[in-house]
């Protein structure tokens, strides 16, 4: 995410997974294109998704601002943290800025058989870290139907920002296939 101003954002970026390949009465903003007023909160949504959250949004009861979280057909998160990685080589967790314009990786991963989400950070060309950032069992059985669509969704609201996706492997039934990040567009060919 490379915002227009260095200290402020738009609102994010989601991994979503959804019934239907459109949501026509969405509101970007803090709706991230996913919601609106009145359905934010509907089970009938049957929406999950996976935020980068770049604003502290009370309307959604937030508590920070650089955060990652986990929504259930509602914005309003059933687990949040901030952003951070895990270095093994000083054995902490290392904040990462969502809003710095660095590139980095994120890593979500799904057992249907254990319902266990893990969803993992790291800087760019930063191997993937032993213990993932957030860590919860979820069971996602009441939200995905027969047939689900997956794909991004972002919002920038009144704080320009451009919201990048360098690369992307899924896999619906075993480890998506690793990125070779050597093959990519180079990064510094991005431009605000």
């Amino acid at each position: 995410m490379v915002p227009q101003l260095t200290t402020v954002s738009g609102h994010g970026i989601a991994l979503a997974f959804s019934p239907f390949m459109g949501f026509p009465d969405a509101v970007a903003n803090q709706y991230l294109g996913l919601f609106n007023e009145t359905n934010n909160g509907d089970f009938s949504n049957h929406v999950f998704a996976v935020e980068l959250h770049t604003i502290l949004s009370p309307k959604f009861a937030n508590i920070y601002d650089n955060h990652v979280e986990i929504d259930m057909n509602n914005l309003q998160s059933i687990e949040s943290i901030l952003a951070a990685y895990y270095s093994s080589k000083e054995e902490i967790n290392k904040s990462l800025h969502l809003i710095s314009g660095d590139p980095m990786q994120v890593w979500i991963e799904y057992d249907g058989v254990e319902k266990q989400l893990n969803v993992t950070l790291a800087p760019l060309y930063y191997p993937k870290p032993e213990i993932p950032l957030l860590s919860t069992s979820l069971d996602l059985s009441s939200v995905f139907m027969d047939s689900v669509y997956v794909g991004f969704s972002s919002s920038t609201g009144a704080i320009a920002s451009s919201h990048y996706i360098l690369g992307w492997s899924f896999n619906r039934s075993d480890q998506a296939q690793e990125l070779r990040l050597l093959l990519q567009p180079p990064v510094t060919s991005f431009c605000v």
